[in-house]
């Protein structure tokens, strides 16, 4: 079977054998693919065994088209490669898309997760986000930016759609409707991913701009 480990292989031998290379050692750990040769004397004769393995694979799947935590504003079509390709799912806002497959164009609005598993069990995944063109909001490696000051936790939802379920915490307390958006609350979905959220010019995370920014 395929694998992404290391494969360790054992030279069944008995005791009048005794192996010459490979420091005395009967056994060998391959870390990639290839031959190892195994050399030995038995009864005053010499031997070779050679042990070819080529079932391993470390490759992670590639996807490529999109990137992880990026926001797109118009319609994309993801693409996935693996020479041991076995399964590719996608999943938006949550739910699995059952007839999806690779090269199929994505447009509707909302959080999509892209996994590719390859018959190794390596593992790929990609998340990221389609949103109307008029959407304002900058995602990016975990963090929610071009916040304007004074919004409000009614305002940014209205606004901020592309994830369906999430709440906005300020120092462990869920906010308000009326509780207004400062630099360092977090934003997390029902899945538990965690955003942190950036107002623009509040660096002392007080919700305002003054002079102590």
């Amino acid at each position: 079977n395929w694998t992404n480990q290391d494969v360790t292989v054992t030279l069944n031998i008995g005791e009048d054998t005794t192996i010459t290379n490979n420091d005395g050692s009967n056994t060998h750990t391959f870390t990639e693919n290839g031959t190892f040769t195994f050399e030995y004397e038995r009864r005053g004769q010499t031997f070779t065994k050679e042990i070819t393995v080529n079932i391993i694979d470390k490759n992670l799947p590639q996807i490529t088209n999109v990137e992880n935590g990026k926001v797109y504003t118009e319609s994309i079509i993801p693409g996935v490669s693996d020479e041991n390709l076995d399964t590719v799912q996608l999943k938006l806002k949550g739910q699995v898309i059952e007839d999806y497959k690779v090269g199929d164009e994505l447009i509707e609005v909302g959080e999509y997760e892209l996994t590719a598993t390859d018959i190794a069990g390596n593992v790929s995944k990609v998340k990221f986000y389609i949103a109307e063109e008029d959407f304002t909001y900058k995602v990016d490696n975990g963090y929610i930016t071009n916040i304007d000051v004074d919004t409000t936790t009614q305002g940014f939802m209205r606004d901020f759609t592309i994830i369906e379920e999430y709440t906005i915490k300020h120092e462990g307390k869920e906010l308000s409707e009326e509780d207004v958006i400062s630099t360092g609350d977090i934003l997390e979905d029902s899945n538990g991913s965690k955003f942190i959220l950036v107002v623009k010019g509040d660096l002392n995370s007080d919700g305002k701009i003054n002079l102590m920014d």
